[in-house]
């Protein structure tokens, strides 16, 4: 996996040894085609991080702020490889952590820019079975 943008671009980062499926290139060149305009200065905060791709690819591009939060230990470590990588020290920050401890304890407003790519797994809601009705 690599920078696809940025003062990074082409860089290679990082991933955890683990079941943590990245992002593919693509799909985050499409995300990042679409809020380029946005992205320099913004605060970030990148849920579900794993290796941090969406977060440094952010910084990338010029964000001013940016916060990783995922519950695995190999990704904490593996987003703190990836930082160290690329000399990133000023105003980031790893929670490990559940995503929604997090967000019960965080001031959302803080963020401008959010994003969320949880695991394929991952149950973020269920809706009412008819019998709850």
């Amino acid at each position: 996996m690599r920078f696809i943008t940025g003062k990074f671009r082409g860089q290679k980062i990082d991933i955890p040894k683990s079941n943590i499926r990245p992002t593919m290139d693509k799909v985050r060149e499409a995300v990042f085609s679409m809020i380029r305009d946005k992205i320099a200065n913004s605060v970030v905060l990148d849920l579900y991080a794993g290796s941090g791709s969406f977060g440094l690819e952010a910084i990338s591009e010029g964000a001013k702020i940016c916060h990783f939060v995922d519950n695995s230990f190999n990704a904490t470590r593996c987003i703190k490889r990836n930082l160290n990588k690329f000399c990133i020290t000023n105003n980031v920050k790893i929670f490990e952590s559940s995503v929604l401890s997090f967000i019960n304890r965080c001031d959302s407003d803080y963020y401008d820019i959010v994003f969320v790519d949880p695991p394929y797994n991952c149950l973020l809601y269920t809706s009412p079975s008819p019998r709850d009705s």
